[in-house]
């Protein structure tokens, strides 16, 4: 019995997702699938506290280890009851996975984690979703209806391929119909065909809606020298605040807020926030003054998506304040 508890114990996910920190023994699993600097920099990756990146991978963690027995708190472990002659004879792995949902090709790993029984699954922003967030998504709705929405020219996953065929397989055997949105109410007509101009030449097949709204008013695109940076991003700012009753936010490259919070007047921090570029995905505002679209391009491989969502918050004033130009170079 010793030798059963030792050999197959009870694991949590969490714990066993802690195990990938421990840089030792991570190179001796792993030393025939990744490199050194592989193996630390994913080490690295999990050495803190889990965040909302991790949870695809907990649950599938989960799937794979099944349900641990939950026992009352006045029942003894059942394996004290056995002697060595009851213990019954432990079966393969492929006699236990023979009549599982997973040997069906369903995908779902043995064990009786009952999260699966959804009847509607809908996903918003899918063109985010990581292939492993698919795979947790589509273990809940195996036997459910699905509404999908999104825009792949949104998509802040560097590698949409992938998150494609991750959707594929959480999909696999149901029927699809597909639907184009194909007007846009949220931006002003002149601000959207500037950001759509953009989407056009910077990302293969955008499919893009028509504005249908109008306000005469052009985006306002200037180009300054590093050091005047401060004042022409503080002065669009109060601009646009003294202009719209609405919200104006300040858009700007990972890491800036505090700083370029300090650069404006006295304000409402509620009605003229300082945002980062991928802070404002879901959002809309009224007015927005873009800082350094340069920066926010190169902060990822999908800093050009990210930008074209930016340029697409602003619904009735769009500023945008630089000390590069490459941006524009496709318009």
């Amino acid at each position: 019995l010793d030798f059963v508890r030792g050999w197959w114990p009870v694991l949590d996910a969490v714990d066993v997702l802690s195990w990938l920190a421990d840089k030792d023994r991570l190179r001796a699993d792993a030393a025939r699938l990744l490199t050194l600097s592989e193996v630390d920099d994913l080490a690295e990756s999990l050495g803190g506290e889990l965040t909302v990146e991790d949870v695809p991978l907990v649950d599938e963690l989960r799937y794979l280890l099944g349900d641990a027995p939950e026992l009352p708190d006045d029942e003894d472990d059942p394996l004290d009851d056995l002697d060595d002659e009851t213990v019954p004879e432990v079966s393969t792995n492929d006699e236990r996975v023979a009549g599982s949902p997973q040997a069906a090709g369903v995908g779902r790993p043995t064990g009786s984690l009952e999260d699966d029984g959804y009847a509607h699954v809908l996903v918003d922003e899918a063109q985010d979703l990581s292939p492993m967030q698919w795979r947790m998504l589509g273990r809940r709705g195996m036997h459910a209806s699905w509404t999908i929405v999104g825009d792949e020219a949104q998509s802040s996953w560097p590698h949409p391929a992938e998150a494609a065929a991750a959707r594929a397989s959480a999909l696999r055997g149901k029927d699809h119909n597909a639907f184009r949105l194909s007007t846009n109410y949220r931006n002003s007509r002149e601000i959207f065909d500037f950001a759509g101009s953009y989407a056009r030449a910077m990302i293969p097949d955008a499919d893009l809606p028509v504005a249908v709204r109008t306000t005469g008013v052009e985006p306002v695109i200037t180009d300054v020298g590093r050091g005047g940076l401060a004042v022409a991003v503080s002065d669009a700012a109060e601009t646009l605040a003294d202009e719209l009753a609405g919200t104006v936010a300040v858009v700007v490259p990972a890491g800036w807020q505090d700083e370029v919070a300090g650069w404006l007047r006295p304000r409402d921090e509620e009605r003229v926030p300082v945002l980062a570029a991928l802070d404002t995905k879901g959002l809309e505002f009224d007015g927005l003054v873009v800082v350094e679209p340069d920066r926010i391009v190169s902060e990822s491989p999908s800093g050009v998506r990210t930008l074209y969502v930016v340029l697409t918050r602003a619904t009735q004033r769009l500023q945008v304040v630089g000390t590069d130009d490459r941006w524009r170079a496709a318009l």
